[in-house]
């Protein structure tokens, strides 16, 4: 059962760190978007400023028939500014962990089903014998046993352990998984 459940667990900081690193990556993303963007927004305030300059110098020194004469420059000059495109920036765009489904959602992970067995399925060994031979002992002598459960309704064998003291009464009894190789 605490297999079961540390490989749960792995499962869920497995995908902790892909959440992180996808949050990582989507972040480092987004700051070159910015960066970039704050690069033109900087160089669209220089050429802003550059042509209101222009504009308000030639406006002081100039006399009207010399504005007249660099007209064609302003007019082309403030429709270069005007057609010149500037990027909102992203600044409404966030990250938001979006929830699937939680562990709470999934409702039981697992059940204990008990399996009725079938005593004409099972082989009784004494330990460290061949299968299903029982071997002579000396009186009071302590004896471990190995009952083999074999169903083929199941998938796999379950092993049952019991060690018996010399008065033939159980001191453990353990079940254990077994995988066929």
């Amino acid at each position: 059962m605490d297999v079961f459940y540390d490989e749960q667990v792995k499962a869920l900081e497995y995908m902790q760190g892909n959440l992180k690193h996808e949050v990582t990556t989507q972040g480092q993303i987004k700051l070159k978007q910015l960066g970039s963007q704050k690069e033109e927004l900087s160089l669209t305030l220089a050429q802003l400023r550059s042509s209101v300059d222009f504009t308000e110098c030639a406006l002081a020194d100039v006399d009207d028939m010399e504005l007249l004469s660099m007209k064609e420059q302003l007019v082309q000059r403030l429709a270069q500014l005007n057609t010149s495109q500037v990027h909102k920036p992203c600044k409404t765009e966030y990250l938001k962990l979006r929830v699937e489904k939680t562990i709470w959602d999934i409702g039981k992970m697992a059940t204990l089903h008990y399996i009725p067995t079938d005593p004409t399925k099972c082989v009784l060994s004494m330990e460290g014998g061949e299968e299903g031979v029982m071997y002579q002992t000396l009186a009071r002598q302590s004896v471990d046993f190995v009952l083999v459960i074999s169903d083929e309704n199941a998938a796999k064998k379950l092993l049952v352990c019991a060690l018996v003291n010399h008065e033939g009464e159980a001191n453990t009894q353990q079940e254990l998984p077994v995988q066929d190789n």
